[in-house]
């Protein structure tokens, strides 16, 4: 076996392996201040739509409840995180519930500098990582690194430093006509993209996030309870992890076979 094969096999048994700690974004906003073709939250066409804190300190203190307050990670993203006027306050709420685990604030980075000293204190004082995404726009990340270091604040980028210029784009399958296991087992998302939304846990974004596609397009791709898992019903750590590496119906709306890599560029909605 080649390295090639080797790192499909771990790949391939990384979707069905179950982890031991419990992970998930959260999306913040639904918009975005980018335009981004082909984003993988829909943001371009999702309408203005802000996290609601109550229902998030409510959703938060149940999940902890769940894991402990341990996490593998959380990832505070939108949409752009940075334009929900409460994230000071989200980002101190999530490190009360979660002491323990990587708490990672995931932006595009054009709002950083406008951010009061408040931001950077609270960033630092709750350990919270600031990842930027570098994207082909006018943004000073050399500024943003400096800035953090000043600040004590850990700084990292997402896609080793690098700028994205390419997207990886899955391709859907409208009629719903896709072997659920084999989309699964071939998705990049797969138990790795976790997304918390109304109290609900989905394997990944494409799902939750598919109302902005359906209300955009006029479609019905529906959502079923085998979907998601109900945070506020009776389970357990073990059951949240065992979901989550397993295939679910929606997945049948996924080409995972026809993965491509588009040029970044300005959605058009379409």
């Amino acid at each position: 076996m080649d390295n090639q094969q080797e790192k499909i096999v771990r790949t391939l048994l990384m979707r069905i392996t179950q982890r031991p700690a419990i992970y998930f974004d959260v999306n913040v906003t639904e918009h975005c201040n980018l335009n981004c073709k082909y984003c993988g939250s829909f943001a371009p066409i999702a309408d203005k739509e802000f996290l609601d804190i109550q229902e998030y300190r409510n959703d938060i203190t149940r999940l902890a409840e769940i894991a402990g307050g341990v996490c593998h990670h959380i990832n505070i993203l939108g949409g752009e995180p940075l334009l929900h006027p409460d994230i000071c306050e989200i980002l101190k709420m999530t490190r009360d519930k979660f002491p323990i685990g990587n708490i990672n604030l995931v932006t595009n980075g054009i709002l950083v500098k406008s951010m009061s000293q408040a931001f950077w204190d609270i960033m630092r004082d709750n350990r919270i990582y600031l990842c930027p995404t570098k994207y082909p726009v006018k943004v000073d990340y050399d500024w943003i690194t400096e800035k953090a270091k000043k600040e004590e604040v850990v700084c990292y980028f997402f896609g080793d430093l690098q700028i994205y210029n390419t997207w990886t784009h899955i391709k859907m399958d409208l009629l719903g006509t896709r072997n659920e296991n084999h989309s699964f087992m071939h998705c990049p998302n797969a138990n790795n993209c976790c997304c918390l939304e109304h109290g609900k846990l989905y394997p990944c974004p494409r799902v939750a996030k598919i109302r902005h596609f359906n209300k955009k397009f006029n479609t019905n791709l529906p959502v079923t309870k085998q979907d998601y898992i109900d945070i506020y019903e009776e389970v357990t750590l073990e059951d949240v992890m065992k979901f989550l590496c397993h295939s679910i119906p929606f997945c049948r709306f996924c080409n995972t076979f026809q993965i491509e890599n588009v040029e970044w560029g300005i959605s058009k909605k379409r």
